[in-house]
């Protein structure tokens, strides 16, 4: 598992949350031409992007942007937050804008049966932070806060059947497969780092890059394709693992897609059986 050890270090793969209904849940003020955005609310635990906040088990990452009326970033001011829910806390209260105009802090709780959202109903029945910079400025999201682990583990985890099923040996012919995570609910798992394992038969190509490990996409999916190394050993099945380890869970997910490796003339070649004549007559 690749870990973040440090808020900033998360921006590289996390996606600016959006409501997925109709509903507003998030609003932006104005004061003297600037704005407060929450640009980013990502469930994450121990430094690690994970799926879902969970009472005692991850938070969520904010990331609020302060900027004046041109777009340029405004430092050096204090945002203050606060959420509706009770067992809930930030690990800074009242952070600077850095150079770049931005805080980031972790929002996590340690009790409680939590807040999830029925979206068949009106009302929003899940959690609320608020991000201030002042009485007439200020910005909001919400997010599901899952009471306990079991409500969206264990995930589930899937390698699509590769295609092709058989590539020829140092042809570099690449055998294209998807990888999928959900959890519980089967609800995509976005935004998390998936771990790959191609053994001694090849390796793992996303685009242009070799990998071992990639991020799922909003769909919790990772398109990914195989390639063996062109030596003779490479001969026979390939399995490629992908692993998903929840940090504070403590528990892991995998799946493996298998790839048959051939020489040009078949993985088995068949024996020709060629007649000799006898050296010694009438034999």
């Amino acid at each position: 598992m690749i870990r973040f050890y440090g808020h900033f270090s998360i921006l590289c793969f996390i996606l600016i949350v959006t409501s997925c209904d109709d509903r507003e849940a998030s609003e932006v003020l104005e004061e003297e031409g600037m704005t407060l955005t929450i640009t980013t609310a990502q469930p994450v635990a121990d430094g690690a992007a994970v799926g879902e906040a969970i009472v005692n088990k991850a938070g969520i990452l904010l990331i609020v942007e302060l900027r004046d009326a041109d777009g340029e970033p405004v430092k050096s001011k204090v945002i203050s937050f606060s959420s509706d829910y009770s067992n809930g806390d930030f690990d800074i209260n009242s952070p600077t804008t850095n150079s770049d105009g931005i805080v980031v802090v972790t929002y996590s709780a340690d009790g409680g049966s939590g807040a999830v959202d029925d979206p068949t109903t009106p009302l929003y029945e899940n959690v609320e932070v608020t991000a201030y910079y002042s009485e007439n400025l200020e910005t909001s999201t919400r997010f599901d806060l899952f009471g306990s682990k079991d409500n969206v583990w264990p995930y589930s985890i899937s390698m699509s059947d590769p295609d092709p099923e058989e590539i020829t040996l140092a042809s570099d012919t690449p055998s294209s497969m998807t990888c999928r995570l959900l959890n519980k609910s089967g609800t995509p798992v976005r935004n998390v780092i998936v771990q790959f394992d191609a053994g001694e038969h090849g390796y793992i190509k996303i685009g242009d890059d070799v990998v071992d490990s990639d991020t799922t996409d909003t769909n919790g999916e990772i398109a990914l394709t195989f390639l063996d190394n062109g030596e003779d050993a490479n001969i026979g099945i390939a399995s490629i693992r992908a692993v998903f380890n929840h940090p504070t869970i403590g528990d892991s997910v995998s799946d493996t897609s298998t790839v048959s490796i051939v020489s040009e003339v078949g993985l088995v070649q068949e024996c020709t059986y060629v007649e000799i004549p006898s050296s010694v007559p009438d034999h």
